[in-house]
């Protein structure tokens, strides 16, 4: 099950980033907006996220092959000479893994932040009565989005930590509880699914247009207006 859930990991990786390179493309180069954010062109765009995550992780499927085991008597798991290569690990799953799935995103991510964070607080100085009215929606989801950027590069950037401290600085021995390494993968991967959950507190809090569409889909009026009374005057007949 290991392979499916890092596929996810990586399409939830890229497709995080992809959000952001759509948002900083529609408030830095509103006139490229169209042709990079539309509909179509983002269906395009998460397809080939999907089959590239699936793609870059078929190696992994084929380095265990299953073998009966006359000694034990039963099927055990064997890893693939091709798999126990130097070359294999070192150009896959050291340069490529760490390329692919935190230099590359995550220096995207932080770039395109910190042109959003500019460019909100310009909006925010030169905001005016009209233009207020126009940016407020663009403006708390750009919030939304920095904020949901900042802490998915929080939570990610321990479990390359993990994997470095792992494959290069312990002993087998030292990877078992009751050793740091125990308690910090542990760690590490309950900051990965609190990521996972956590997005949709920070819409529904930093967004209201999010938080009204949501409110109103499940039924909860934002304003009751009470009922006009009406003033009759009253005559005796």
């Amino acid at each position: 099950m290991w392979p499916i859930g890092s596929i996810t990991h990586l399409m939830g990786t890229w497709l995080v980033t992809l959000v952001t390179i759509q948002r900083y493309v529609s408030v830095c180069f509103p006139l490229m907006a169209g042709k990079w954010t539309s509909i179509k062109s983002v269906k395009w765009q998460t397809f080939w996220i999907v089959v590239a995550s699936i793609l870059f992780y078929t190696p992994r499927m084929g380095e265990y092959g299953v073998i009966f085991d006359n000694v034990q008597g039963k099927y055990v798991r064997k890893k693939s000479n091709w798999a126990k290569g130097e070359i294999y690990n070192l150009t896959y799953k050291v340069i490529l893994y760490y390329i692919f799935i935190y230099v590359i995103p995550l220096s995207v991510l932080i770039f395109c932040t910190y042109k959003l964070i500019i460019s909100l607080r310009k909006v925010k100085k030169k905001k005016t009565e009209i233009a207020s009215k126009n940016a407020d929606k663009g403006s708390d989801f750009t919030l939304s989005l920095i904020i949901v950027v900042i802490v998915f590069i929080i939570c990610q950037i321990f479990n390359p930590i993990r994997r470095f401290l792992y494959d290069y600085f312990l002993e087998i021995y030292q990877r078992d509880c009751p050793y740091f390494y125990w308690y910090f993968q542990l760690f590490s991967g309950n900051i990965l699914m609190l990521n996972s959950a956590v997005n949709f507190g920070i819409y529904f809090l930093s967004a209201r247009g999010f938080k009204k569409k949501f409110l109103l889909t499940f039924g909860c009026p934002l304003n009751k207006v009470a009922p006009k009374s009406s003033n009759k005057l009253e005559t005796d007949g």
